[in-house]
């Protein structure tokens, strides 16, 4: 293993442990499940994170934006949280409430937390949880590093989605930068024209 694939390895183990006790500094997993079925979705729940972002989706019956702003209003008073926001999906086809918020750790790292209040008879319900356990299956030891290896210069250069990637190297049997650039611009994202920030 090169020392370069060892030092993305690294920075991901050192971002999860992060991630772990920003969780814990904010009780924020906790503090949702008292609203309803909360899910640690994204990079952190399978170990590729590349970048300090936390992404929730919290399930309930019929999502009250009510509930969701008192659970908000207690982790706006935790030091260290600077700013949040608000954005109401319900009318649209991918209905449900959403929050980020930004966080500066004690270390003084900023983080972006999504939060996603939505119905369980959302169309994607229970997606995000079942990707995370078919990745879980599919990563090996040599495609954790290519994954990493990738989205860690896509990030600092096009922004790229992380599923991007995860698709590329797991079916598209992409193995480096130069051959993800080449794979999404043949296999461009149907929903968007241009690469989103990194999962």
């Amino acid at each position: 293993m090169s020392k370069q694939c060892m030092n993305y390895i690294e920075k991901a183990v050192e971002l999860q442990k992060q991630a772990n006790k920003v969780i814990e500094d904010l009780q924020i997993k906790g503090r949702w499940e008292l609203v309803g079925n909360t899910i640690l979705v994204g990079s952190a729940n399978f170990g590729l994170m590349t970048t300090p972002n936390l992404d929730f989706e919290i399930y309930v019956k019929e999502p009250d934006v009510r509930i969701g702003f008192d659970t908000v209003r207690e982790l706006a008073v935790i030091p260290g949280v600077k700013q949040i926001q608000f954005l109401n999906f319900m009318e649209t086809s991918d209905p449900g409430f959403y929050w980020r918020i930004d966080y500066q750790d004690q270390q003084g790292i900023m983080w972006d937390i999504d939060n996603w209040l939505v119905p369980f008879s959302h169309p994607h319900a229970g997606m995000a949880e079942r990707f995370a356990k078919a990745m879980k299956q599919a990563l090996t030891d040599e495609t954790r590093q290519i994954i990493l290896e990738i989205k860690s210069q896509m990030t600092l250069e096009n922004k790229c989605r992380g599923i991007d990637v995860y698709k590329a190297v797991l079916s598209g049997g992409v193995r480096d930068r130069e051959q993800f650039i080449k794979w999404i611009a043949e296999y461009p994202p149907i929903e968007m024209e241009t690469c989103q920030p990194s999962i």
